[in-house]
């Protein structure tokens, strides 16, 4: 019997911990990846900085939004977010969530501004828009 008991305590304390200690881990990883990401929007977009692009983004980088529309890489992510932060000078976003797993996030945001110069052939309208968006 003492021996069942030594065995249980024994995997209590030696193997339990371990998962729990691994978990910790990797939720530090994932809070990290989002603190990334939160930083990433408010540099670029918010402080309307596309510039601090540079310290996020690959030079390779793909763009799979706006098919056609965005040149591809960090020098096209720039040019395009540039023209659209100059059209949208308001322009603001708050993460309504987001959400990690392992190295991916993904966050859900609401945006406001007022649409004030040219954009995508469109001239500045004055009116206020708003939009929510989901980014992997």
């Amino acid at each position: 019997m003492k021996i069942i008991l030594l065995l249980l305590f024994a995997a209590v304390v030696f193997f339990i911990p371990i998962p729990i200690y691994a978990q910790q881990q990797e939720n530090s990883v994932e809070n990290e990846n989002k603190e990334l990401v939160r930083a990433f929007f408010n540099e670029v977009f918010n402080k309307h900085n596309v510039t601090a692009a540079d310290k996020y983004i690959s030079i390779n980088m793909i763009q799979h939004a706006l098919q056609g529309q965005v040149p591809q890489g960090l020098e096209g992510f720039k040019s395009f977010n540039g023209k659209f932060l100059a059209a949208f000078p308001d322009l603001h976003g708050d993460f309504d969530f987001l959400l990690a797993e392992g190295d991916m996030v993904v966050g859900f945001s609401s945006w406001n501004g007022t649409h004030k110069g040219e954009f995508l052939g469109y001239s500045a309208t004055d009116n206020p828009v708003s939009y929510r968006v989901a980014d992997l």
